[in-house]
């Protein structure tokens, strides 16, 4: 261990002064010199060619419990060991060369090293068992599914970013060009720009940029939430959401100003039958805009899609991992339903959103209140060529038909419909709007309550205390689509179990909730989940709020007591198919409780991009399992922010608060308060970086009290050798306390960890 702040010994002294010059207590200059140094964009090693995708799952078995072979195969020894093939995923090893379930490998099973690579050959000995024959099969390691080298463009969106340099960077950029430290760095960098410039047809911009640019991610990570907390309508979220998936600008089509210039709404005189057939030519125009964006899908694909989709998401929620699928026709429908999503014409889909969320009129729906003053009987009902049209009373009614649009003034309503929910070709564009009464929708269906299926789904309701309940894609969430649902008052209670409340493959899936104390439960999956092509954004304003996101099945780890969760902020890529989307958890005021299981708060999996953000400076509450406040896994981003309050962080496991595994980068930043942690018990926790990760721990202000484990342990790289970086500050003028580090000193450890507290 070397001691840099107040115990230098004098030899690293002179060292440093040699590399400094006369800077002295680091001028502003080695900053700027830092900065060129750590963020000047590499390019891929030449020679690169990637991952290899392992695919080949076998049973172990003795020769001597197998009496066909032990006859057959007499050179061999009774106890030598024999690889039974149960399947190869698609593109596995041997997949090419014709190895079936049920040959059997007797010798050089393939294997994998830090030195492997994609193109290198093994020679194996496979008894091939309906042939029954004893054959000599060489085969070539085979890179990840379908990738090719993408040359890297700097996205339009990454400029406001690099204006100036990133938070904390002047307290500890001065070690990162101290030898060896910045050879490593440079080493590490490289090995992450590697990892994306192999890039498969789903992989986000942001990704892109960050993998490249790490010392960034907490100006991104708090400039994106700043910016979905600043919107004041939901309606703006749509460009903030093309603007993230495409990091670039994206504003209202003109042909929308265009459309509404030769479509205005009706005036203060307006008829019943005279508002309805204004939201008629919406939906009509919805219509036109949804046939541009699925005009590269034939019918024949979109029913394909939809008669897959619920199986492909049951082989995401029971293995994650798809190789781990052992239906390997199902993992090769899984990817085609993906093929054909990423066709859809993004730009006509978000217009057809954009478009439908002209529902959301104040004017109008106070002249259908005061046309249906006294009334409770439906006001207008009428099934068009783009479904039922309903403008209903102030009695409670109970919706049970599907409908393309539905008014409900008022009444504590029951909704058993599709619940703003598109319906196959029949309904592309659903919108309901519920204006007041304590609802309750349920949906036994496999979607739902504001769900973009193929399509837009938009769900207001404008007051009261409401129920959702549903299965799974419900509760804003979309596949294919955009689906919004967008609460504005109340205390409303959210369930689901899986796959919903803000959860997105090919598109967006929002749910916002304005006021109220509101609790959200779903038990895998979802809470801001953005998957392959996907954006998740769960937005709550205020109110003391309850998240839970577990409670399914049991952590893939086999932990007793543990449940995955997968959620509350979470980019999740289909390993090792598909590259991850972005999702996004923010609540903006309220003291709230996030309880979660692996994989949960502020995290990326496969090339994926999550963060959780409290804003509020109430007292929160936080506890994880596994991969939980801050991580990521496997190729991927994650953020955890927490702006004030005194919290308390726990943990079931550790693997937790800022744990960055796998060639990832982490932030974990808590701005101020008195706050307790736990890292749970075990040393993976507190910016710990392994396997060519970097993480960064910043906690900002107030008397701070770690237990568990000690900030920053030793890392491990022993998938990929090379090394990691982690860097935990806490930069508060409090009396903190830790195990095995002291206030106020400053020290840098073996493997490449910077520990700093002022």
């Amino acid at each position: 261990m070397q001691k840099i702040s107040g115990y230098l010994n004098f030899s690293r002294f002179i060292l440093l002064g040699l590399i400094f010059s006369s800077a002295g207590a680091f001028a502003g200059e080695d900053v700027s010199n830092a900065a060129d140094i750590c963020m000047t964009i590499k390019e891929m090693t030449p020679g690169y060619t990637g991952k290899f995708i392992w695919g080949m799952f076998t049973d172990k078995r003795k020769l001597k419990d197998l009496p066909e072979l032990k006859t057959a195969l007499t050179q061999y020894k009774e106890n030598h060991q024999v690889e039974i093939i149960r399947y190869i995923t698609v593109g596995g090893i041997g997949e090419a060369e014709g190895l079936q379930p049920g040959d059997m490998i007797l010798e050089n099973s393939p294997y994998s090293s830090v030195t492997s690579r994609p193109g290198e050959k093994i020679k194996m000995k496979v008894w091939k068992h309906k042939e029954k024959s004893l054959k000599e099969i060489s085969v070539t390691l085979p890179q990840y599914h379908q990738i090719k080298f993408e040359p890297y463009r700097k996205p339009a969106g990454a400029a406001e970013f690099e204006k100036e340099l990133p938070p904390d960077w002047k307290n500890y950029a001065k070690y990162l060009i101290q030898p060896p430290l910045r050879n490593n760095l440079d080493d590490l960098r490289q090995r992450l720009t590697d990892i994306d410039s192999l890039t498969d047809a789903y992989r986000l911009p942001i990704f892109r940029y960050l993998i490249r640019n790490p010392f960034r991610i907490e100006q991104v990570s708090r400039k994106w939430t700043d910016k979905i907390a600043e919107e004041k309508e939901w309606t703006e979220l749509l460009p903030l959401g093309k603007y993230m998936l495409d990091f670039a600008t994206y504003n209202t089509p003109e042909s929308l100003q265009e459309w509404m210039q030769k479509n205005p709404r009706p005036g203060e005189d307006a008829t019943v039958t005279e508002i309805a057939d204004y939201y008629i030519r919406i939906l009509k125009r919805c219509n036109e805009l949804h046939k541009k964006a699925f005009a590269k899908l034939s019918k024949d694909e979109m029913k394909f899609v939809r008669k897959n989709r619920n199986a492909a998401l049951s082989s995401i929620c029971n293995y994650h991992m798809l190789s781990y699928e052992p239906d390997v026709p199902s993992v090769r429908r899984t990817l085609k339903v993906f093929e054909i999503l990423n066709r859809i014409d993004w730009n006509a889909l978000f217009a057809q959103a954009q478009t439908a969320a002209l529902i959301r009129d104040e004017f109008l729906l106070n002249r259908l209140k005061q046309l249906a003053a006294g009334k409770k009987n439906a006001l207008y009902l009428r099934n068009t060529e783009y479904g039922h049209v309903i403008i209903a009373g102030y009695k409670n009614d109970c919706h049970t038909t599907d409908a393309a649009l539905i008014i409900d003034l008022g009444g504590d309503d029951i909704y058993l419909n599709n619940q703003a929910t598109p319906v196959g070709e029949k309904i592309t564009t659903a919108l309901f709007v519920d204006c007041d009464g304590n609802d309750y929708y349920t949906s036994t269906d496999s979607t739902g309550q504001g769900c973009g299926d193929l399509g837009v789904g938009m769900l207001l309701d404008l007051n009261g205390n409401d129920t959702y309940t549903g299965i799974e894609m419900v509760q804003g969430s979309a596949f294919g689509g955009i689906g919004i649902l967008y609460d504005a008052k109340g205390n409303d209670t959210y369930r689901a179990i899986r796959m919903s409340q803000a959860a997105a493959f090919f598109g967006v899936g929002m749910l916002i909730d304005q006021t109220g104390n509101d609790n959200y439960t779903v038990q895998h999956f979802g809470q801001a989940m953005g998957s392959v092509r996907g954006l998740g954004i769960l937005l709550d304003s205020s109110g003391d709020d309850l998240y839970i996101c577990k409670g399914n099945q049991q952590t893939s780890y086999n932990t007793r007591g543990h449940f995955d969760g997968w959620g509350q902020g979470i980019g999740f890529g289909v390993r090792p198919f598909a590259s991850g989307g972005i999702g996004i958890l923010l609540d903006k005021n309220g003291r709230d409780r996030y309880d979660g299981g692996t994989f949960t708060q502020g995290g990326g999996y496969y090339y994926g991009y999550g963060i959780c953000c409290d804003q509020g400076t109430e007292n929160d509450f936080y506890l994880g399992t596994r991969y939980s406040q801050g991580f990521a896994a496997h190729q991927a981003l994650g953020a955890f922010i927490e702006k004030g309050g005194n919290d308390v962080y726990r943990t079931l496991h550790c693997v937790s608060l800022g744990i960055s595994w796998d060639e990832t980068v982490v932030l974990f930043a808590d701005d101020q308060g008195d706050d307790h942690y736990h890292s749970g018990w075990g040393s993976c926790s507190y910016s710990a970086a392994h396997q060519n990760g970097i993480s960064f721990f910043f906690e900002r202000g107030g008397n701070d009290r770690y237990e568990g484990s000690a900030p920053l342990p030793g890392s491990s790289n022993s998938y990929h050798l090379g090394t990691s970086l982690g860097i935990f500050i806490d930069s508060g003028a409090g009396n903190d306390q830790y195990l095995r580090r002291k206030n106020n000193t400053a020290l840098t450890e073996k493997g490449d960890h910077i520990f700093m507290d002022r």
